[in-house]
């Protein structure tokens, strides 16, 4: 992924995340479930483009394709998200924290 120029793809939190974490930018043709939000937001955050649900993404695809690799305004801003993503703890702290919950403990700040 990090050597990707742009991806595309279904707006999944799977392949959305890997491709935000490396600082890909996305063209995104959602499906159901989460990944019409997921298109949305992406959108919202300059990372990439959102286009229409399903097989009516098709013509789309050259132009955002194409956008993708020559405006570097999404570049950048997947750049940026990379770099927010990057700052999160590691998910391992999150087992102390659930720990800590299932065992009913005040969490410390």
């Amino acid at each position: 992924m990090p050597h990707a120029a742009a991806m595309v793809g279904h707006g999944g939190s799977g392949s959305t995340l890997m491709a935000m974490a490396a600082g890909v930018p996305l063209a995104v043709v959602p499906f159901f479930a989460d990944q019409p939000k997921n298109a949305e937001r992406i959108a919202e955050l300059g990372a990439g483009i959102a286009l229409r649900r399903g097989a009516a993404a098709i013509p789309q695809l050259p132009e955002a394709i194409g956008a993708l690799l020559h405006d570097r305004t999404y570049q950048r801003r997947a750049g940026l998200v990379a770099a927010d993503i990057a700052e999160l703890p590691p998910v391992d702290e999150a087992v102390v924290v659930l720990e800590e919950i299932a065992l009913g403990r005040a969490l410390a700040a």
